[in-house]
């Protein structure tokens, strides 16, 4: 077997890089056992065969280039075998303390997964410097101070004043430009080696923050709903006797006008017997003592015919009270200002059923048409406010004849 000096120049310069290949993997496992704390004795063993090798792959590089002047006297397969030996050897030993190392938490660990964290950390010693900073923290306090965190008391004093570089603090919360709110907490460690040792967290609470800033506005919003709703049930009882004034007034508006129309038939009648004059009078003193109608519409008839106007009905009436009493209340003011007014003896009620439980109801008389335009009096004015209270909508037009339009729900379709 030929030595390696004797072999033609490619060969020695292919076979010097297996040398080489053998001090790198040497110089690998020295650095892996330096970055994982392995045992310093074992280390130093291998930081001195690394130096060996080191040293042998440069006589074997020059012996390559020139043997006369560097000669090795050694088989190339040994020397070979030697370099391989060396690869095997720190490819064993890494993969060796990489499965004793697995289950054991190393600093560089612990620090990557602190800085995985979404929550700031850090931690100072006793004299306030700080010896452990993971990247959320560092990003914050960067943000606070303006630069890169020294010591713990940079931080407290930024913490004091946040304004200073763009932050605003909320009560125990602070706000950074970004729009993130974060609250701070610091910390004195105790007990054994932890003692003198200051730990600051710092938390991200956007969330919940937003999330107290939304209850408390819905809370003003209900104590003014509430305050509202005071004023509104202490205006209650006056709201109570306003409408049953208004309803009063419109009670003896229409029964009033509806027996001083019926007097003045008896008045005007001629041609008439005494007993027929007699029936008359006596319908009057009927409206005059209370007798008038109140809601029913057999009674308004009764009361219309009284006056000298029959009362024709399209449509069926609402079936809710007050929808129903307020249509028969218009009804009657109708009948009134037609006898009074237009000298008609018919009024025609068109009821129709709209869509949303409304009901439409159309009157119009056969009396004189309006010479101008129709002026809302006591009574027109009165109906109104009922029929607003009740919460539909009243229109009256005098072109191109007296008409009365009222539109109002009906309380049973609410239901």
């Amino acid at each position: 077997m030929k030595y390696f000096t004797l072999l033609p120049f490619a060969a020695r310069l292919l076979l010097s890089g297996a040398p080489f290949l053998a001090a790198s993997a040497l110089l690998s496992l020295v650095l892996y056992r330096f970055i994982t704390r392995a045992k310093a004795l074992g280390n130093m063993i291998n930081i001195a065969v690394f130096a060996c090798f080191t040293g042998f792959t440069a006589y074997v590089m020059s012996s390559a280039a020139e043997p006369s002047s560097y000669p090795l006297p050694v088989p190339w397969a040994v020397f070979l075998a030697i370099s391989s030996a060396a690869v095997s050897y720190s490819a064993f030993s890494v993969a060796a303390l990489r499965k004793k190392s697995g289950g054991r938490l190393s600093p560089s660990s612990v620090k990557e997964t602190l800085d995985n964290l979404g929550t700031g950390v850090c931690f100072a010693d006793g004299s306030g410097r700080l010896i452990l900073v993971n990247l959320t923290f560092a990003w914050l306090a960067s943000d606070l101070i303006g630069s890169y965190p020294q010591t713990a008391d940079e931080i407290l004093s930024a913490l004091s004043a946040p304004e200073k570089n763009g932050a605003e603090k909320l009560g125990d919360f602070y706000r950074f430009p970004d729009g993130k709110v974060w609250k701070f907490a610091v910390a004195q460690l105790s007990g054994g080696s932890l003692s003198g040792f200051t730990q600051i967290t710092a938390q991200d609470v956007t969330e919940i923050y937003l999330a107290n800033e939304e209850i408390k506005r819905e809370n003003e919003e209900i104590r003014g709903a509430i305050a509202k709703t005071g004023e509104m049930l202490a205006r209650l009882p006056d709201r109570i006797r306003e409408q049953e004034t208004l309803s009063m007034k419109i009670r003896v508006h229409n029964e009033i006008g509806a027996s001083l129309v019926a007097l003045a038939r008896v008045l005007d009648s001629s041609g008439e017997t005494v007993d027929e004059q007699l029936e008359k009078l006596q319908y009057a003193v009927w409206h005059f003592t209370g007798g008038a109608a109140d809601g029913n519409f057999d009674t308004l008839r009764l009361k219309a015919r009284d006056m000298g106007v029959s009362v024709t009905l399209e449509g069926t009436l609402p079936q809710g009270d007050i929808a129903r009493k307020t249509v028969i209340l218009a009804a009657e003011e109708c009948v009134t200002n037609c006898a009074k007014h237009a000298r008609g003896s018919r009024v025609n009620i068109a009821i129709t059923r709209e869509k949303g439980g409304f009901y439409r109801a159309v009157f119009t008389n056969d009396g004189e048409i309006p010479r101008g335009k129709i002026t809302e009096g006591g009574g027109l004015t009165s109906l109104r406010r009922s029929v607003e209270n009740a919460g539909g909508r009243m229109e009256v037009t005098g072109v191109p004849a007296f008409a009365l339009a009222i539109e109002i729900p009906d309380e049973k379709e609410k239901i």
